[in-house]
C-alpha cells in the first residue's frame, strides 16, 4: 500500500521506506523539489490609472477680526487659487466646491477671547456643520490659542458651499486664520 508523499529538499536524493510491517507493507515516498525554473516573460502593460485632482486654494484671514458666536469667518486673502474646482466669493467667507470628489481641508488659527471659556472653530458644509471639522480649546480670558484640523471631505452634490466659523458660546477674536483646499478627485 502507498502511504505518504513528501516534498524533500532540492538537491536530495528521493527514498522509499516501509512504514509497514514486513507482511504488509506501507511504502512512504520522499520526492525532492525540482530546482527554481527560469524567469517567465513580463506580463502586459495594464491601464493607465486614473489622475489625482491638481486643484488647490489657499486663503486666509490676516487682520484680527472680533467674531460673535456663531458669526462666520471672513476670508480678506487669496493666497492661490487655481482651476475652477474651488471658487471663492470676494470679501466673504464662503468657498465653493465645484467638482465632485474628495477635498483634503486643512486650518489653522489663532484666537483669543476676553472671556475664559471653551474656543470652538468649525466648518459648515451647504449650511450643516462637520463635525469632523471641529477644533477646540480650553482658554483662560486674553490667552492666545492654536487651533488646526486636517480631514478629507467627501463631496456628492455640487456646486456646495463650505465656510468656517466660530463655533464658541463666547465672542472670539481670530488673529490669523488660514485654509487650505486641495481636490483629491
Amino acid at each position: 500500500a502507498v502511504g505518504t508523499t513528501t516534498t524533500g529538499e532540492a538537491g536530495t536524493e528521493a527514498s522509499v521506506t516501509n512504514s509497514g510491517t514486513t507482511t504488509s507493507a506501507v511504502f512512504d515516498f520522499t520526492i525532492p523539489q525540482g530546482a527554481t525554473g527560469p524567469t517567465g516573460p513580463t506580463g502586459p502593460t495594464g491601464p493607465t490609472g486614473a489622475t489625482g485632482g491638481t486643484e488647490s486654494a489657499n486663503f486666509a484671514q490676516t487682520s484680527a477680526t472680533t467674531l460673535a458666536s456663531n458669526a462666520t469667518i471672513p476670508l480678506d486673502d487669496v493666497v492661490n487659487l487655481s482651476d475652477t474646482a474651488i471658487t471663492h466669493t470676494t470679501a466673504s467667507g464662503t468657498i465653493t466646491l465645484n467638482t465632485a470628489g474628495d477635498y483634503m481641508i486643512s486650518y489653522n488659527a489663532s484666537l483669543s477671547s476676553t472671556d475664559a471659556g471653551l474656543v470652538e472653530i468649525a466648518m459648515n458644509l451647504n449650511g450643516a456643520t462637520q463635525n469632523v471639522s471641529i477644533s477646540q480649546a480650553n482658554n483662560t480670558a486674553g490667552e492666545v490659542v492654536h487651533l488646526g484640523a486636517n480631514y478629507i471631505l467627501d463631496v456628492t452634490t455640487v456646486p456646495a458651499t463650505i465656510d468656517f466659523y466660530n463655533a464658541s458660546t463666547i465672542e472670539t477674536t481670530i488673529q490669523n486664520f488660514t485654509v487650505t483646499i486641495q481636490y483629491l478627485g
